[in-house]
């Protein structure tokens, strides 16, 4: 994983201790989609080295959620 990539697994893991549904990114190509989680086990590393979900999971609305957080190392100050 990219060391400069923020991580947010301590974040996650006490989320979902506390019951919290925990969504996560996953790249589809250029798109980015959101999917359920319960646990980290299941994740693997994308093309980036960055742990996601299988593409086999089913992805959500990001419209149906409250708060995104989304950490990245590819943006610039417009938000490309």
């Amino acid at each position: 994983m990219d060391s400069a990539e923020a991580q947010t697994y301590g974040l996650v893991e006490t989320a979902l201790a506390a019951g919290k549904s925990v969504y996560v990114p996953r790249c589809r190509g250029q798109q980015m989609d959101m999917v359920r989680i319960t646990n980290l086990l299941g994740l693997k590393p994308n093309t980036w080295g960055i742990p996601e979900p299988s593409h086999s999971e089913p992805a959500v609305d990001p419209n149906t959620l409250d708060f995104i957080l989304v950490p990245g190392v590819a943006f610039d100050a417009t938000g490309n």
